[in-house]
């Protein structure tokens, strides 16, 4: 199945960013079960929709979490920095990490190079497609990978190549397509 193969390419990409992990994680805990804080950044920022809580079983949406930080960076920052962190410790974690010196960095450029992954696994989860439509879900996330720069970016790069090998069964018969 390729879109388990995407997802774990997506996990790949979780595993090398571990402070965007830690804010995702402590933002999600910071308005879980809140109603007084969910209605605080409703108030604060009534045009942007509440931060995600990405469920990393569900495939896509720790990408799509991501992206959501790097857009709403500021406003998210100025929330949680308005919360009382002797309310609850994930508001504590959540303002230490948003002043780690890497982060807004680390956000756009997971949002830039790795959120159309996303995309594709969204598209890959409908029932009944085509093996032609398929193949070429797989040709533009090649294309769209950025070509492998440090080493973050060639194990990225590196463990797409992986799932290919092991997720096409006949990869024989599939080199006749222009994607490998």
């Amino acid at each position: 199945m390729l879109v388990h193969g995407f997802h774990r390419v997506a996990e790949e990409v979780r595993s090398y960013f571990n402070t965007v992990d830690q804010l995702i994680s402590s933002v999600k805990q910071v308005f879980l079960k809140t109603p007084y804080r969910t209605r605080i950044i409703k108030n604060e920022a009534p045009d942007i929709p509440m931060p995600p809580q990405p469920i990393l079983t569900r495939w896509g949406t720790w990408l799509n979490a991501a992206k959501y930080y790097c857009e709403n960076y500021e406003v998210t920052k100025s929330i949680i920095n308005k919360l009382d962190e002797n309310d609850a410790s994930s508001i504590k974690k959540a303002k230490d990490i948003f002043y780690h010196p890497d982060l807004k960095a680390n956000l756009a450029f997971i949002s830039s190079n790795y959120n159309f992954l996303s995309t594709y696994i969204t598209r890959l989860e409908k029932q009944n497609m085509m093996l032609s439509e398929s193949i070429s879900i797989v040709k533009t996330v090649k294309e769209k990978l950025p070509s492998p720069q440090g080493a973050k970016g060639k194990a990225i790069y590196k463990k797409l190549e992986n799932v290919l090998s092991k997720k096409i069964k006949d990869l024989k018969l599939l080199k006749t397509f222009p994607i490998f």
